[in-house]
């Protein structure tokens, strides 16, 4: 059945590339990763042109600015969330402690590991001048 949706969903994606079903936009790519169907809208094709425009904006220097506001924002709870799991290995503590400390900083790295994953997802989505 995931077979089927997935070419489902790349046939969709051709068919409205190929034939501007999506007048003002078509999907840019349709590539398969990990099992998922990406489609990124990055091609305007305006009414009155032949050929459609790329709308693209990813440059380096955006994604190094991305980077430094995001290891800025972050590192501080990927740092403590660590420290919790250290802590969580010494013995001065009770078990109780322990267990909070190790699921304090698990979930800790957890919500910052998916803030980075959703940010850079995020990023690259509205990446279009």
């Amino acid at each position: 059945l995931q077979r089927t949706m997935q070419r489902g969903a790349f046939a969709l994606c051709e068919a409205s590339r190929r034939k501007r079903l999506l007048p003002l936009f078509a999907a840019e790519y349709c590539r398969e990763a990990v099992g998922w169907i990406i489609i990124s809208i990055w091609w305007k094709c305006p009414r009155d042109k032949v050929e459609c425009d790329n709308k693209a904006d990813l440059t380096i220097a955006g994604w190094v600015i991305f980077g430094i506001l995001m290891a800025s924002h972050l590192l501080r709870d990927l740092v403590n969330g660590s420290k919790m799991i250290v802590l969580c290995a010494e013995h001065g503590y009770s078990l109780p402690s322990r267990l909070r400390f190790f699921l304090g900083g698990l979930f800790l790295n957890t919500v910052t590991a998916f803030t980075l994953f959703s940010s850079t997802i995020y990023n690259k989505a509205i990446a279009t001048s």
